[in-house]
């Protein structure tokens, strides 16, 4: 139990040899609680003394919202994460629910960021007798730990809640690593007569109402073991916020988390096809590329350029089985893709370029993986400026109308994802190849104004110059297309250029990269 030594049998000795909950009088350095917390009621709790915290990552008004995860990161706790839906009776504790409960864990997970081997908390929320150990119990935490085997890039353990009984029945068949005793219900049998799980972490000792910041807020006091897994919020990047308005309910980035949810969907579906003749777990590297996939169709799949600009061309017949495999269960999805303002499909091409070509190797030059954003949007604003019959100036056209109108073809929605393509690509480049959401999770910290200031400053050193040498080289010096077997008709055509509609000549082509420039910087401001 891990009582403090006095050398008397003193009230708390007596009491934790007694009843499960042991003496509730005693200062604890955890607390759960189903309520969701803001920044002021967090470090309320902090201050008073609190390290650990048990938060819901599911149900209906008590999961982690995006504020309270900055809330109790910025306040210093200590998460031990809760899954709970219910679980209050035999009747729903299945293999199928653990299957489900699993797979929900292994998204909110990937989504939280929490490290490999966090250990999740599994909820027996009732009484559970020996019949329903051994059959119900039993049979949810085999879905559970089936469920949590899909996972490729990072696993988590099994934690259960609930008595002593169930929690040492569960761990010695193996399906569990730690308890979290519910020592607070005295009177379940299953916490009469049991001793103290070895692998407990953490003892739910007593309910009571405590004032944070103002407010009464019900918790549940919990015992920390000196062995108590839990994840240091302070080492956590936090979840990038929605910022460009989409519906989302825990108010983390609608694209994130969709992305995060597509991985483990992905993940999954390559564990399941994979066999020892079969084994494509190995292409999870691949995954990214696949997903960035699935959301540029249909748009930037059809035609000429794009089959062959970024095709997808698998090595093997395992390769393919893996791809295929993930495409469906992206495709299982709902939704299929992420509801969001951001043009996903424009960004998810745009990538796609980058990852197949790479990065260019100087600021002021272009590179093939160029052709696919920006390039292909300031090429297809010429073609809209000549065909609009303007007798101005085409650096002013250029200026009205970049990153404003969506008729010049480089509206702010294609600048938007430009840049997000590019520094998702730089990431994953300069920083390791990494789950697609973690690069996101990295770039997305920012607000989009601030993503296209980075990109500019990234891609072409935050100088109007090199910009404009960039796109003069790319139209009209030699080699852009050398790499790929494409023809300039199908680059005219991606760009929406008419056979009637010159290409800029070369004082046209810096022009234009000047007034990209200028948009650049007012965009980012």
């Amino acid at each position: 139990m891990e009582i403090s030594a006095t050398g008397e049998g003193d009230y708390t000795t007596w009491c934790n040899l007694l009843v499960s909950s042991g003496d509730t009088s005693i200062s604890t350095a955890g607390f759960d609680t189903n309520r969701q917390l803001t920044a002021a009621q967090a470090a309320a709790a902090r201050n008073t003394g609190f390290t650990h915290i048990g938060r819901y990552v599911v149900g209906a008004s008590k999961y982690i919202t995006s504020q309270e995860f900055a809330g109790l990161r910025t306040a210093g706790f200590k998460l031990f994460p809760i899954h709970q839906r219910f679980n209050n009776s035999a009747t729903v504790m299945t293999r199928a629910n653990g299957l489900v409960h699993g797979r929900e864990a292994l998204d909110r997970a990937r989504v939280f960021g929490l490290p490999h081997d966090t250990t999740m908390f599994f909820a027996v929320d009732f009484d559970a007798q020996d019949p329903e150990i051994s059959g119900p119990v039993m049979d949810y935490f085999r879905g559970v730990n089936d469920a949590l085997a899909w996972a490729i890039e990072r696993e988590l353990k099994v934690g259960i809640y609930g008595t002593r009984n169930v929690c040492q029945r569960v761990i010695d068949a193996g399906l569990a690593s730690a308890a979290f005793v519910a020592g607070m219900s005295t009177g379940y049998s299953g916490n009469m007569g049991f001793r103290m799980p070895d692998q407990w972490h953490y003892n739910q000792i007593v309910e009571l109402p405590i004032d944070l910041a103002g407010t009464s807020i019900p918790i549940d006091k919990d015992v920390v073991s000196s062995r108590a897994a839990s994840v240091d919020l302070t080492h956590i990047l936090p979840p990038p916020v929605e910022r460009e308005g989409a519906a989302t309910d825990t108010g983390f980035d609608a694209v994130f988390e969709w992305v995060c949810r597509a991985e483990i969907e992905c993940e999954r579906a390559l564990s399941e096809a994979s066999s020892p003749l079969q084994p494509l777990q190995v292409f999870v590297g691949d995954v990214p590329s696949i997903i960035a996939h699935s959301l540029r169709l249909p748009t930037y799949w059809g035609g000429l350029m794009w089959p062959i600009y970024t095709p997808r061309n698998p090595t093997s017949s395992f390769q393919a089985l893996a791809e295929a495999a993930c495409l469906q269960a992206i495709d299982g999805m709902a939704p299929a893709k992420p509801v969001t303002s951001r043009d996903v499909e424009h960004f998810a091409a745009t990538f796609l370029g980058y990852h197949t070509w790479g990065l260019p190797s100087a600021v002021d030059s272009y590179g093939v993986g160029d052709l696919g954003g920006w390039a292909l949007d300031l090429l297809q604003a010429w073609g809209n400026y000549k065909r609009a019959s303007s007798s101005g100036d085409v650096y002013d056209w250029m200026v009205d109308n970049i990153g404003v109108s969506d008729a010049s073809g480089f509206g702010y929605a294609d600048v938007a994802a430009d840049a997000d393509a590019y520094l998702i690509a730089w990431d994953r480049f300069n920083t390791g190849f990494k789950p697609f959401s973690e690069s996101m999770r990295q770039v997305y910290q920012s607000g989009p104004s601030s993503r296209i200031s980075e990109f500019y400053q990234l891609r072409f050193g935050g100088d109007t110059e090199n910009v404009a040498t960039a796109f003069k080289r790319l139209i009209t010096g030699p080699g852009v297309l050398d790499p790929i077997p494409l023809s300039e008709y199908a680059l005219r055509r991606a760009a929406g250029l008419e056979d009637g509609d010159p290409m800029p000549t070369e004082q046209e082509a810096e022009l234009c990269g000047r007034a990209l420039a200028q948009k650049l910087e007012t965009l980012g401001t």
